[in-house]
């Protein structure tokens, strides 16, 4: 009997949870997208052929995934802690990913929004300082204790 896509992924996982999503996808003989899909609960069901996608078809939120970088650094500024401060570098990964240019625009044309979750501070002695985010609140009294 041959395995589904969804039951091959499920088996991979719970046989070895510690696996990367690439090594599951080689394992399971499908692609990585397909493993991350399964995991957020997202994954087709496989047509005739085996594709789990339609072409020429794609969902909105996927739209505002890749595009909607104000949105995505909002939802990732609300994930962060009480209390801890975010380098920029990791939220641009996080709701840019290697997009450099459009998270800068993005920040650049939102710049009164996002002045209150953003601090720059000199950690390190000698270097010119990174930029951290965080809630309005934190980074209030990251600036108060910085300007002591």
């Amino acid at each position: 009997m041959e395995l589904s896509l969804k039951d091959r992924i499920m088996r991979c996982i719970g046989r070895h949870p510690d696996w990367t999503n690439k090594r599951i996808a080689n394992s399971a003989s499908c692609r990585v997208r397909e493993v991350v899909s399964f995991k957020e609960g997202k994954l087709l069901d496989a047509g005739p052929n085996g594709n789990t996608h339609q072409p020429g078809i794609i969902s909105l939120e996927q739209v505002f995934k890749k595009y909607d970088i104000r949105s995505s650094i909002l939802r990732e500024l609300a994930a962060v802690p009480r209390g801890e401060l975010i380098q920029e570098e990791d939220l641009r990964q996080k709701s840019a990913g290697q997009d450099r240019n459009r998270f800068r625009r993005t920040i650049e044309n939102n710049a009164e929004e996002f002045k209150p979750v953003r601090l720059l501070l000199k950690i390190e002695e000698g270097s010119d300082g990174k930029w951290y985010w965080g809630h309005a609140e934190d980074i209030k009294k990251a600036k108060e204790i910085r300007d002591k």
